[in-house]
């Protein structure tokens, strides 16, 4: 009995320091970003500063996870106790004798702590940029470190502005990121400050319903960006249609290159395709004047001798009356400004883009237009004497004149084809 009890300790012993150690999933990441890329610049909201925005993308390395041997308790074992037997004097009674008492050895189950996983931490890292006259040296520049940034999905994207500029002027501007690994290159591009004239006509490329599928837009848009043949680009929505990152960040980079890498102006506002995450990528990627306070939902510039209005129909769908309420009450207060007599003398055209049209023979469904920017917006635009709404939404580019003539050259896009046509 003894020898047996003995085998089954040694037997278990053999199986706790024989099975192999656990491993420790203690993951340390160290973040390296790439390089400056979705370069666009937009107009701000006062004359003498423009907006750059960009992104840098994380990119997470990961050491090989550390392997940590359990820490086991050696059994202990107690060995068996027998009493010697007792043997009274003979007597009439026979000899009694107790039987050996033997205790079971008690082993304690060794301890193995259960692997832990540590999130990801990233160091956010220095971003600097620095502007000044293209024509003169770069030492000279003006250099910025108040750059806002924050994550959004496996990107780190920036929003800056530069100050006191002076209208018409052309401008250089450069990038750059400084982390604790490493300091990326200067990366920039150039662009030409707004202007408080009036007395030009801007040339303006405008779409919607873009959904990032069409490359003649993207090509003819590029070759006119690079060639300075516009002065602005207008988007009224639905840049891409699947809201999931990825889709806009591809977006951003194309859109870049086709605005010149940052060179021409990029306006936009809102489209039902944009809405993702209470338009939480649409707010991260664009920066449009009083973002600070208006998300980009909705804003105004002024181009030249035109007051340019950008509002959101897909506040109606998305957002809460809060939200509504507070763009209508802002709209209103802006074209009353822009209808001043000294403004509206000098920027007699008012233009206002959003994304649905009030009125179209293609929405669809047996609809003839929003009921919103039918029953809410149309009246705002005829009381303030708006010139021009621009829409899309119907995959067909839609362009309501208020008035007989417009002084502004407009280029028409159609998303399905990628034609273009100007309307003077």
């Amino acid at each position: 009995m003894l020898k047996m009890r003995f085998l089954i300790v040694i037997a278990f012993l053999l199986l706790v320091f024989t099975t192999p150690p656990a491993l420790s999933y203690r993951r340390h990441h160290h973040a390296k970003f790439g390089p400056a890329e979705q370069l666009h610049i937009a107009y701000s909201d006062s004359p003498d500063t423009m907006v750059v925005c960009w992104a840098n993308r994380i990119i997470l390395k990961t050491k090989a996870p550390t392997t940590k041997a359990p820490t086991t308790e050696a059994p202990t074992t107690q060995a068996p106790t027998t009493e010697a037997p007792t043997t009274k004097a003979p007597t009439t009674k026979a000899p009694t004798t107790k039987a050996p008492t033997t205790k079971a050895p008690t082993t304690k189950a060794p301890t193995t702590k259960a692997p832990t996983t540590k999130a990801p931490t990233i160091e956010i890292p220095k971003v600097t940029i620095r502007y000044g006259i293209l024509s003169q040296h770069k030492d000279t520049w003006s250099s910025d470190t108040r750059v806002s940034t924050t994550r959004v999905g496996r990107y780190l994207k920036h929003r800056v502005k530069l100050r006191g500029l002076k209208g018409g002027i052309r401008y250089g501007y450069e990038v750059r990121l400084h982390h604790s690994s490493h300091k990326s290159s200067w990366t920039g591009s150039q662009f030409t400050a707004a202007t408080e004239e009036t007395n030009w006509s801007p040339r303006v490329a405008f779409f919607g319903d873009l959904g990032w599928t069409n490359d003649q837009i993207r090509d003819t848009l590029g070759k006119e960006a690079f060639g300075q043949t516009v002065d602005a680009v207008l988007l009224y929505g639905d840049m891409v249609y699947w809201a999931d990152g990825e889709s806009e960040n591809a977006f951003m980079r194309d859109v870049s290159s086709m605005t010149a890498n940052g060179s021409v102006p990029m306006m936009v506002t809102p489209g039902n395709g944009d809405a993702g995450g209470n338009f939480s990528i649409y707010k991260g990627d664009f920066a449009m004047p009083g973002f600070e306070i208006h998300d980009s939902l909705f804003h105004s510039f002024n181009i030249g001798s035109v007051h340019v209005v950008g509002i959101s129909t897909e506040a109606f769908y998305y957002q809460s009356f809060e939200v509504q309420n507070n763009m209508l009450k802002w709209f209103e207060e802006d074209l009353k400004r822009a209808n001043q007599p000294d403004e509206r003398s000098a920027r007699p055209w008012i233009v206002v883009h959003y994304h649905r049209p009030a009125y179209s023979t293609n929405y669809g469904t047996g609809q003839h237009g929003d009921k919103y920017a039918r029953n809410v917006f149309e009246p705002i635009l005829y009381k303030y004497g708006v010139d021009l709404v621009l829409a899309g939404h119907v995959h067909v580019s839609i362009a309501f004149f208020f008035s007989s003539a417009a002084l502004l050259t407009l280029y028409f896009y159609s998303a399905e084809s990628g034609a273009h046509a100007p309307c003077i």
